[in-house]
């Protein structure tokens, strides 16, 4: 399975359409949100990638968005999946999970509320993808600069730790765009405004 997935482009359209060019080489395609700025002509670029993103384009809304709204305005169009807080299935043995918003606080309550449930529900040998708007806590994708220092999410990081997902995609941080890492087996990715095509073998 080739995935797309991309990250912060802010209503930027010429960026917009290289990540089209790029979705004709994927089965499916991830948003990790903000899309726009203040959720300014979200109905625009929500109905641009799914006229012209042909695939399943499963999203979650970033701290520039409105969760409410981004819902809503995803309705009209078939090929956008919402899945903030909501455990997704792609394919026989792939999940996506993902927590939209957020991207400035360290600890996020209803992420870390949700681990058990997910762990619960998850199939057993299933393949589990999380989808975060912020980045998990003490990474290479976390980090901006040494006055700063790690500014990503500790709850993601429980996450990762507790259930282990293949894949962890985030973005937020354009400091660290199209940068990786990895926590033991699980491989963390800042996809980039552009994207990134990500291969998950069977």
């Amino acid at each position: 399975m080739k995935i797309l997935a991309f990250t912060d482009f802010h209503s930027h359209f010429p960026t917009l359409k290289k990540i089209t060019k790029k979705a004709e080489k994927a089965d499916i395609a991830i948003c990790c949100g903000d899309m726009t700025f203040f959720g300014h002509d979200l109905d625009k670029v929500m109905k641009f990638m799914a006229k012209n993103i042909r695939l399943p384009i499963f999203f979650i809304h970033g701290n520039h968005e409105d969760e409410k709204t981004t819902i809503e305005t995803s309705k009209k169009y078939n090929n956008l999946i919402p899945v903030h807080l909501r455990l997704a299935k792609v394919s026989e043995y792939t999940y996506i999970f993902g927590f939209g918003g957020g991207g400035f606080s360290f600890t996020e309550p209803l992420l870390e509320k949700a681990i058990k449930k997910v762990g619960e529900r998850l199939p057993r040998n299933a393949r589990l993808i999380l989808v975060t708007h912020a980045p998990p806590y003490n990474t290479e994708i976390d980090f901006l600069d040494p006055e700063r220092g790690h500014r990503g999410c500790i709850s993601s990081r429980k996450f990762i730790e507790k259930l282990h997902p293949a894949l962890a995609i985030s973005g937020h941080f354009h400091e660290t765009f199209y940068l990786k890492d990895k926590i033991k087996n699980t491989l963390l990715v800042n996809p980039g405004d552009e994207g990134t095509i990500i291969e998950i073998k069977p």
